[in-house]
């Protein structure tokens, strides 16, 4: 007996040893297995999140590039915005108020321009959309909102051959300027200011844990823009001789691209520590987490199909007329209001061109009943309509001292001295006088110096008198044109050749054929914000100034006539179709109007142009007025509805069916706000008044208020009070003083 207590001992003493030995030898294995897979695992996500890193710096970088070059498409749409090539040639405020609207009108969606910078160098007149900027001494001075001044000479950056992008640092204001190519011989400069801040927020959206870091730098390596910029300025010194992926030391790696070119590059920050952190814990509580992280998972699922997919399922099955379920909903939205956009864009270019054509029907046939058959035979007018800035139009009055008037040998002379683009053609003529129309599109830059001596020279060899208008690009300007000329013949007794635009003084000018640009552009902004009232003036003042053009010569003023009468009619369409009215619904009255507007002469069908004129604006008005008389209840639907989080804009416009612009427009009339700031405001009265009154959790509030994501609710609601919803309870709560 007192063997087997020993034996015992001993056995169990070797089993303990046995069970350890192999348990140490099991736990070794398990370890070692642990830290081979955490190794390789770490390895290939380590070299599978360099190239995700590479691909979305490139993808980033191909964004910006994009960006940028879609400024080309803007400055080249520019070159032939009238608005702006008008404002080149006269200084009154409503065209250069019309030349900022238009650039105005480019900056719109556009949220990578901070300013675009116009200069007209034939006045050295600067427009600039919001950086306000001025022209001294051949340079610009730009003025941020701190108040200092920064200085940019464009002369080292004309005449290259290529765009350039530039970076500028004046103190903390900085400015990232691209600057189209240009020419010194060009009468405009052109070049924008690109938003730097919305570069960085481009970075903080593309930034993750693994890449914390992004930043655009210039050839010289400064930081323009990024994010998590101070983890990059203790690498800034290689930047300028790395590419690719460089790492830095065991637990940072750089990756850089520069596809932007011109020494500018994208850099990010690669962090390979976190990586390795996040890989061990990952193995650690791996198997305690599965089941949560499942049950997280399809919570987190629910939530994001509630907050994100539904509204975009929603709003895309709304839009787009057929799904495809090859490809994604942004791309398909996109794609919808790009056709959209590519839509309403050739929709206007036809108006456009259709009004160019009625216009250029009108003067062939003024042409056609005066232009005799001259040595090339019956000229191409089209030359008068090319709205090219360096085409200049002039009209040329010139008395024989012999009769008749020699109509073969003056054309002859003009067809000889002027270059075969040009043309020259009779818009009148009597015994012994003529008035000729011609475009000069020659390359000098002072043509009207150039017509002059021709005509001095004409009338030392045969005794004509002359008298020669201003220049002007566009053909509704014909009219006045030959309303200076004629006028500027009555100093004949005076000088042989006269110039209106150098004798403009010694005239009494009037100007019955001056196109009404400011009356069109009011009438405009009249229709389109509904005020009937003062439409109705200014087109009856439209009206008079017609009738008072039929006082002079017939066949200009049926010409002038028509072409205001065919813009008058294009801006009610115009407006009309902004209020979302069908144009089926008035299609008849407007191809009446248009006949007569068109086709028939005004002094026989003044009285009929004026009824149909009235009575497409009788129902613009009646449209109108019965959408408006609904319109008592936009207030309050948006009051009844502001908690649903799918409560948007688009839902007003269906319920009432306007357009998302006219309903913008009657919700700011209606509460003096915009619907995203009035919407915002009911949401934060009720919000305060829950975290006064009640008990509920901020999360509560939040989806109550019609905010599923509570961190937007949260951040929302700090920017506008200055404190956190939890802090605003505590300092506002009755039940906690």
């Amino acid at each position: 007996m007192r063997m087997k207590q020993p034996l015992r001992k001993a056995a169990g003493n070797t089993l303990l040893r046995y069970f350890l030995s192999y348990f140490i030898i099991f736990s070794v294995l398990i370890t070692g297995f642990f830290y081979i897979i955490r190794t390789q695992l770490s390895r290939l996500y380590l070299d599978q999140l360099t190239a995700q890193s590479m691909e979305r710096l490139g993808s980033l970088t191909e964004t910006l590039l994009d960006e940028i070059i879609s400024l080309d498409a803007i400055n080249n749409s520019m070159r032939g915005n009238m608005n702006i090539i008008t404002a080149r040639y006269t200084t009154d405020e409503w065209h250069q108020y019309q030349a900022y609207h238009g650039l105005m009108g480019y900056t719109t969606g556009q949220p990578y321009i901070n300013s675009i910078v116009y200069l007209n160098k034939n006045r050295n007149l600067v427009t600039s959309t919001y950086i306000r900027t001025e022209y001294v001494d051949g340079v610009f001075r730009m003025y941020s909102p701190s108040g200092s001044i920064f200085t940019f000479d464009p002369a080292p950056y004309q005449d290259g051959y290529r765009n350039q992008l530039l970076y500028f640092r004046d103190g903390d204001a900085k400015y990232l300027i691209y600057f189209p190519v240009s020419t010194t011989y060009a009468n405009h400069i052109t070049f924008f200011v690109i938003n730097t801040m919305e570069i960085s927020q481009l970075c903080r959206n593309t930034a993750s844990s693994e890449m914390p870091a992004i930043a655009l730098t210039d050839p010289d390596g400064n930081i323009i823009a990024g994010t998590g910029t101070d983890m990059l300025l203790p690498y800034l010194d290689i930047l300028s001789h790395t590419d690719g992926i460089c790492p830095v030391d065991n637990q940072t790696s750089l990756c850089v691209n520069r596809d932007f070119g011109q020494g500018y590059a994208m850099v990010s920050l690669i962090s390979n520590q976190e990586l390795l952190d996040r890989a061990s814990t990952a193995f650690r509580t791996a198997y305690l987490v599965l089941f949560g992280l499942g049950i997280a998972g399809l919570l987190l699922i629910w939530l994001s199909m509630r907050s994100t997919y539904l509204p975009l399922y929603k709003l895309t099955r709304k839009i787009v007329p057929s799904l495809d379920s090859r490809r994604s909903y942004f791309e398909q939205l996109d794609k919808s209001f790009a056709e959209s956009t590519l839509k309403n864009r050739r929709l206007q270019e036809k108006l456009d061109k259709y009004k160019l054509s009625v216009q250029k029907s009108l003067l062939d046939t003024i042409v056609s009943s005066n232009q005799p058959n001259g040595p090339q035979g019956l000229p191409d007018i089209d030359g008068f309509f090319t709205m090219d800035e360096d085409n200049n139009i002039f009209a040329i009055k010139m008395k024989s001292p012999k009769m008749p008037f020699p109509w073969s040998r003056i054309l002859d002379f003009f067809w000889h001295s002027l270059t075969s683009e040009d043309t020259c053609v009779i818009l009148e003529s009597s015994k012994d006088t003529a008035v000729l129309l011609l475009n000069y599109s020659g390359p000098e830059p002072h043509k009207e110096d150039v017509l002059q001596e021709l005509l001095a020279d004409l009338h030392k060899e045969s005794g004509y008198l002359s008298s020669i208008s201003a220049s002007s690009s566009s053909p509704l300007d014909i009219p006045s044109l030959y309303e200076q000329a004629v006028q500027a013949a009555g100093l004949w007794d005076r000088m042989p050749v006269v110039s209106f635009t150098e004798s403009g003084s010694l005239l009494e000018a009037d100007h019955a054929l001056a196109y009404p640009y400011d009356s069109m552009g009011r009438l405009s902004a009249f229709l389109q914000s509904g005020q009937f009232r003062e439409a109705e003036a200014v087109i009856e003042e439209l009206f008079l100034i017609i009738d008072r053009s039929e006082s002079t010569v017939r066949q200009i003023p049926d010409f002038f006539a028509h072409c205001i009468l065919m813009d008058l009619l294009a801006s009610i369409a115009n407006a009309m179709e902004h209020s979302a009215i069908r144009f089926k619904s008035y299609s008849d009255l407007y191809f009446q109007a248009l006949y007569h507007c068109r086709s028939c002469p005004y002094r026989e069908s003044a009285a009929l142009i004026r009824e149909d004129i009235g009575n497409l604006l009788d129902f613009f008005r009646e449209q109108q007025t019965s959408k408006s008389a609904d319109t008592y209840q936009l207030k309050a639907l948006i009051e009844a509805s502001f908690t649903d989080p799918d409560f948007s804009i688009a839902q007003l416009a269906d319920k009432f069916h306007f357009s998302i612009a006219y309903i913008s427009y009657l919700v700011k009339k209606e509460v003096n706000q915009n619907f995203t700031d009035y919407l915002w405001k009911l949401r934060l009265d009720r919000a305060k008044e829950l975290l006064q009154d009640t008990n509920q959790s901020i999360d509560e509030i939040s989806v109550a208020v019609g905010y599923l994501n509570t961190s937007s609710f949260r951040r929302k609601f700090k920017q506008d009070m200055g404190m956190t919803p939890s802090q605003y309870r505590e300092q506002e709560s009755p039940a906690r003083k």
